[in-house]
C-alpha cells in the first residue's frame, strides 16, 4: 500500500516538475561528498539533487510532508541542513546559486483531489556568506562535543545528558519507546539488542570522527 501511494505521488511530481521546468538539466542525484573543515574534522553529506534551470544552479533537498512548512520551519530546517550542504559545495568549487527545499505532500483529500500547487512547493533562497560560515562553525563545535562525549565511559555519558521531552523532539523520534521505558525505570537492554542496530549510514562516521 505504501509503495502504491509513493509511486502515485512521485509519478505526479515528475510530470509537474517537467511542466514547471521544461529546460531543467540534472547534474547529480543522491551523490556523496566529503570536505575537510579543519585539521581535525571532515564533513560528509549525501545531496538529493543538483540541477540547473536557465542561468540558475540549484541544490535541492526533497521533503515529504503532511502539510507545507511555515516560514519559521523553512528558515530553521533549511539552515540546519540545506545551507550547510550549500556551503560545502561552495568550498569544493561548485557553481551553485540557490538552495531549495522541495516539499511533496502525501496528504490526501477524498472530497476533491488536490491541485498541483497544493501538493508541491519549491522554496529557494541564496544562503548568505555569514550563514554559510556560521553553520559550518557550529558543525565543528558540535562534532567536538560529540567526540568528547563518546570518549566517556557509558555510565558517564548517561549521567551527562538530560531528556528533552516534548512534541517537537519526540513525535518523530525513533528512540522514543526506549527513552520512555528508561525514564520509567524499565530494563531496555534487551529491546536495544532486539530492535535496534548501530548506524551504518555511509557518511555518519566521516562527519563525526576526526579526519
Amino acid at each position: 500500500e505504501v509503495y502504491g501511494i509513493l509511486s502515485r505521488i512521485l509519478s505526479r511530481y515528475f510530470l509537474y516538475f517537467s511542466k514547471e521546468h521544461p529546460h531543467a538539466r540534472i547534474h547529480e542525484i543522491e551523490t556523496a561528498h566529503k570536505q575537510e573543515l579543519t585539521d581535525e574534522f571532515s564533513y560528509g553529506l549525501r545531496l538529493d539533487l543538483l540541477w540547473s534551470d536557465g542561468p540558475w544552479n540549484y541544490l535541492t533537498d526533497h521533503k515529504f510532508t503532511y502539510d507545507f512548512w511555515n516560514q519559521t520551519k523553512l528558515d530553521t530546517k533549511g539552515s540546519g541542513q540545506t545551507s550547510k550542504y550549500f556551503a560545502v559545495l561552495k568550498i569544493k568549487g561548485y557553481d551553485v546559486d540557490k538552495a531549495m527545499i522541495n516539499q511533496i505532500r502525501y496528504r490526501d483529500r477524498k472530497s476533491k483531489p488536490y491541485e498541483d500547487n497544493e501538493m508541491f512547493r519549491e522554496s529557494a533562497w541564496t544562503p548568505t556568506a555569514a550563514e554559510q560560515r556560521n553553520v559550518l562553525i557550529e558543525q565543528v563545535k558540535l562534532s567536538r562535543q560529540i567526540i568528547n562525549h563518546r570518549k566517556l565511559p557509558i555510565e558517564e555519558r548517561r549521567q551527562s545528558v538530560t531528556r528533552s521531552l516534548g512534541s517537537a523532539a519526540c513525535d518523530f523520534c525513533d528512540f522514543a519507546s526506549i527513552c520512555v521505558a528508561s525514564l520509567r525505570g524499565e530494563e531496555i537492554e534487551s529491546d536495544i539488542e532486539t530492535f535496534f542496530e548501530k548506524n551504518t549510514y555511509g557518511y555518519n562516521k566521516q562527519a563525526m570522527e576526526p579526519a
